[in-house]
């Protein structure tokens, strides 16, 4: 028996053992959600559910051939803090967190690491997710930041923090 993925396999969200570092690009975001209505708790994570699958089968339609994985922190309602995560089989998606009040605003911050296809479209497909879940549910969205990450784009490593030196 052989740990190799079948060729069926690609782009079920297990990572795969050869890929390499060149292959894994990036898109990072941070959004403020409005609901047409005030959200519980429960709400909040159907939210959450709905968006960590909907970027998942995005990224897999512009290419992707895994899914690194897709994850976000979800701020509401005073305490609320919220932790969601997959590596886009949609029956690992993972809500977990802390509860708020009810809101209807919702502050994230996401990041979405692919392999094999370059972060522009990672950005667009993460996106394409965004809106969609947004369109389906009501929820207008602003971003305040977004940020590629290219594992060719050496510049980009430079800038990590030098912990030596700190």
């Amino acid at each position: 028996m052989t740990n190799e993925p079948k060729q069926d396999e690609a782009g079920d969200g297990k990572s795969h053992p050869d890929h390499t570092h060149e292959e894994i690009n990036g898109y990072c975001a941070t959004y403020i959600f409005k609901a047409p209505r005030v959200l519980d708790n429960d709400g909040v994570k159907d939210f959450a559910r709905e968006l960590m699958k909907a970027i998942a089968e995005a990224v897999m339609r512009h290419g992707a051939t895994d899914v690194g994985h897709i994850k976000a922190h979800l701020e509401y309602g005073g305490e609320g803090f919220l932790y969601a995560d997959t590596l886009g089989d949609v029956s690992d998606i993972m809500v977990r967190g802390r509860d708020g009040s009810p809101t209807d605003t919702i502050k994230l911050v996401i990041n979405t690491i692919i392999v094999d296809i370059e972060a522009p479209q990672i950005r667009d497909a993460n996106e394409e997710g965004v809106d969609e879940v947004c369109s389906k549910l009501g929820f207008t969205k602003e971003i305040l930041r977004q940020d590629l990450y290219d594992a060719d784009d050496h510049e980009h490593l430079l800038q990590a923090p030098d912990y030596d030196n700190l």
